[in-house]
């Protein structure tokens, strides 16, 4: 069989990548023509030539690719034109060791798996809907440096989740990449997304937020984008979508009171004493949830019941993704006083929820294309179990904002 670089006159080198998603593959077959030099032979057949599907559109480290080839580990692309894609080092990179294992985008934690790959790819993967309808869900996910139980967290809330939210798609990992890198063939991936840790922080974004979703958020999306991902999650895990009473919304406090970064506790205290407050004058239902001690199943169905979710910075945030999109959702996230970073602002502000960081007292919020202006987790005490917050003044801000 030739070599694949004999497949046709131009080719990309991409090297390694560090997760991919894609639609369909095929082997192709082991008896192939004689090797083509001159490209204009292909004509413009799109069975055969790549195409990028978001020139204009890129966000690094989120591409959305067609007809692309693989062979022994090295993924291939073929083009006339080199320049309609993207920069190499926009797209991948070589997985590099920090000294706690592989530095790829497979954190075991919710927020970077589901608020960032996840979450970044599928407001990337629905731009095509804009040319081609909507999208189907990925057929196959592969993580080619993580074993079948390396990528997932340890309460294995990230695999549930998947199951749930892709439940037709298998979940390849190293086991599968090193079967197709021996295999001996040439593959072709009709469609295919290459999702990049690295590649995603090189966006001029990456050095505003911080974070790898980051490179995304230059793109539009329409308000509903992320529901089929939501409903398909609170579907398969509640078993049906709850209805959410706008007459008396829930409000949920996610306690981080068992961790080591939490509030003070008379302010725990008092914050709850404030929000029971709320719900005794028939203003809305509430409930401390403390998500440790809850299954997957009860975590989802209270969140999307979900109306006001406030809590401490910190992953049970991430849990609005599974609050559904309404004029009065809000995320309240609690910072201690003078520090600020924007994980669980961006998941805001991708779901729709108005977003409110709380310094005791005193609430930060941005309108759309505005943002606050100090990244900053620099002070011992934000990691620390002395965070204050003012409950009476927590209340009074959901009181307004369930009144607008």
């Amino acid at each position: 069989m030739p070599r694949a670089q004999h497949i046709a006159g131009v080719l990309l080198f991409l090297g390694l990548c560090l997760f991919w998603i894609l639609s369909n593959l095929t082997a192709l077959p082991r008896d192939l023509p004689p090797p083509i030099t001159d490209l204009s032979k292909f004509g413009s057949s799109p069975r055969i030539l790549a195409r990028h599907l978001y020139r204009r559109d890129f966000a690094h480290g989120f591409t959305v690719l067609d007809n692309v080839y693989l062979r022994g580990g090295t993924f291939f692309i073929v083009t006339k034109n080199a320049n309609a894609f993207p920069e190499r080092r926009f797209i991948i990179s070589r997985p590099v060791e920090l000294g706690l294992g592989i530095d790829e985008p497979t954190d075991k934690h919710l927020y970077h798996w589901f608020g960032e790959i996840i979450l970044g790819f599928w407001r990337v993967y629905c731009k095509i809907a804009d040319s081609e309808g909507p999208v189907p869900l990925p057929s196959r996910f592969m993580i080619p440096f993580a074993s079948s139980s390396g990528w997932r967290d340890k309460p294995n809330v990230d695999g549930i989740l998947m199951r749930a939210a892709f439940p037709d798609a298998s979940i390849e990992c190293s086991e599968f990449w090193e079967d197709l890198r021996a295999v001996d063939r040439t593959i072709k991936f009709e469609r295919l997304a290459i999702i990049n840790r690295a590649a995603a922080h090189r966006h001029p974004l990456g050095n505003v937020w911080y974070k790898m979703i980051a490179s995304t958020m230059a793109l539009t999306a329409t308000n509903d984008f992320w529901s089929p991902i939501r409903e398909s999650i609170v579907r398969n895990l509640v078993g049906r979508i709850p209805v959410v009473v706008d007459t008396l919304p829930l409000v949920t406090y996610v306690s981080r009171q068992k961790t080591e970064r939490r509030l003070l506790d008379d302010d725990h205290k008092s914050l709850i004493a404030a929000l029971t407050g709320l719900c005794n004058e028939g203003i809305c239902n509430f409930k401390l949830a403390e998500l440790e001690t809850m299954s997957l199943r009860q975590q989802v169905d209270i969140v999307a019941r979900t109306t006001v979710m406030v809590g401490v910075h910190g992953n049970g945030l991430s849990h609005q993704l599974w609050m559904p999109r309404t004029p009065k959702s809000t995320v309240i996230e609690i910072f201690y006083p003078q520090g600020y970073v924007f994980d669980y602002e961006m998941l805001a502000r991708n779901m729709g929820h108005r977003h409110y960081g709380a310094w005791n007292d005193t609430f930060l919020t941005y309108p759309k294309g505005e943002w606050h202006q100090n990244y900053d987790a620099t002070n011992p005490e934000f990691h620390g179990s002395k965070i204050p917050v003012h409950g009476p003044s927590v209340a009074r801000l959901i009181k307004e904002r369930l009144s607008e």
